[in-house]
């Protein structure tokens, strides 16, 4: 079976969803893999992991913020470079701050103010 291999060095997936996209063709193009099916399905799985990372990020930059560390919010380099991830996991902002109030016995105003913050793009960010 021919191994769909889309991980970097230090077995980390790719920063971005277009990476993911470009592995993909790069299979089908260069004959390694002829399966759309095969290729679509460990693209799915791989974007699935991103998002993930994604998630376990803001959490920890949530977490971080609601205590008053003034930590750079790691999630953001992820964001910045693949706008798409906000979009596809917006259905667990309200999941993500409600752990960031468990986690912090923070109020829930407090909690979805912070977590937005955080999503807002930095002065000279190009996301739309």
């Amino acid at each position: 079976m021919i191994e769909f291999n889309i991980r970097r060095p230090g077995n980390d997936p790719p920063d971005t969803l277009a990476a993911l996209r470009d592995e993909a063709r790069r299979l089908q193009q260069d004959g390694t893999c002829d399966d759309p099916a095969f290729v679509a399905e460990q693209l799915r799985q791989a974007a699935e992991e991103l998002e993930e990372r994604f998630v376990r990020l803001l959490k920890d930059d949530l977490e971080a913020a609601l205590d008053g560390r003034p930590d750079r919010p790691r999630s953001r380099h992820l964001l910045r470079r693949s706008p798409s991830l906000l979009e596809r996991t917006k259905w667990r902002m309200p999941e993500i701050a409600r752990w960031g109030m468990n986690r912090t016995g923070a109020d829930r105003e407090k909690a979805e103010t912070t977590l937005d913050k955080l999503l807002m793009p930095d002065e000279g960010d190009t996301r739309s």
